[in-house]
């Protein structure tokens, strides 16, 4: 089921429809240096509903990094999804309701 979710079938091999621009993008990058961090655009979204679903197992989103978007944004909804790493599926039931009340929620709050 991932992999359907993940791959297109083209010439009856799987592919992954990225823009291939991307990779060029992604190695123009000076992994020497340090990379900046992302705080002053996620500081920008404290008044913006936002929900984070972080995979248990992710070695992407670490559970500090959670912690510490939990500490800037107080509105902050997040669910840690057991067994499973970067990105969660988004296919279990429970995970599906979440996103559906955050949805329903912010969708009511939002000014007319």
């Amino acid at each position: 089921a991932m992999a359907k979710r993940t791959y297109v079938e083209r010439d009856g091999r799987p592919v992954v429809p990225y823009d291939r621009a991307l990779v060029k993008a992604l190695g123009q990058i000076d992994f020497s240096s340090p990379l900046p961090t992302a705080w002053p655009q996620f500081n920008a979204l404290c008044q913006a509903p936002l929900m984070v679903l972080r995979g248990a197992n992710s070695d992407l989103l670490e559970a500090a990094t959670l912690d510490a978007m939990r500490s800037r944004h107080p509105g902050l909804q997040s669910f840690v999804v057991p067994d499973q790493g970067h990105a969660p599926s988004l296919a279990s039931e429970q995970e599906l309701e979440l996103l559906s009340a955050f949805f329903t929620e912010a969708d009511q709050a939002r000014p007319v």
